[in-house]
């Protein structure tokens, strides 16, 4: 669970890159 959460996060983190 908590693995996932992070690889979530990481998603995120490199969708707001792209955006940038």
């Amino acid at each position: 669970l908590a693995n996932r959460a992070i690889k979530k996060d990481e998603d995120l983190v490199k969708s707001v890159d792209r955006l940038r």
